[in-house]
């Protein structure tokens, strides 16, 4: 019973997160989801399979983007991490290139993730 009452806590506790990434505004998802990479500080985007991108949890859309270079509080010059979930579509990852560079932003990162329990690919298995 202990057991199970951790994994409700758990999930319970995730619910709560993602929810209140929704809320965030695109300023502050953008503050929150800055992180060390490769020496320097990056502004983190996932990018999902189907398409859709998150700063911080928080869903956003291409057109958003423009608009990181102007959030106050980040570091400059400004670089951007996309975190691309390996089934990607590398048209999405093109496009979120093209924005940022087209918007000021000094350097564009791609890493892929391997997310969900298939880890065969990662490991160099066919």
């Amino acid at each position: 019973m202990k057991c199970l009452g951790f994994i409700l806590c758990v999930t319970f506790c995730g619910c709560t997160c993602r929810f209140a990434a929704q809320d965030l505004s695109f300023s502050d998802a953008v503050r929150n989801s800055v992180r060390e990479h490769g020496g320097h500080k990056c502004v983190a985007i996932d990018l999902e399979p189907d398409g859709s991108m998150f700063v911080a949890g928080r869903p956003i859309k291409l057109s958003e983007l423009k608009d990181i270079i102007s959030v106050p509080g980040i570091p400059t010059p400004v670089s951007v991490l996309i975190d691309v979930h390996r089934m990607a579509n590398h048209e999405a990852i093109r496009n979120i290139c093209d924005v940022c560079r087209s918007n000021g932003v000094e350097m564009v990162t791609v890493k892929g993730i391997f997310k969900g329990l298939d880890m065969r690919n990662s490991r160099g298995i066919p």
